[in-house]
């Protein structure tokens, strides 16, 4: 695209995306609808290419 040259993104993993959506279900007392429904989308679209190992790891350094 033009324009876009030597531009840099971040781009979040899935397991990123979805360590982040269970903290935030979490902090909100588990009762947000958006982010559980987020949260089965990522695994049901995901589930066969996510990183257990890093999910694991990292959920536990969250307090998860």
């Amino acid at each position: 695209m033009p324009g876009l040259e030597g531009l840099e993104f971040v781009i979040a993993s899935a397991e990123d995306i979805l360590l982040a959506k269970l903290g935030w279900y979490r902090r909100w007392g588990e009762t947000s609808e958006r982010q559980w429904h987020d949260i089965l989308g990522i695994l049901r679209v995901q589930r066969n290419r996510l990183d257990n190992r890093y999910l694991t790891e990292w959920a536990a350094n969250l307090g998860g």
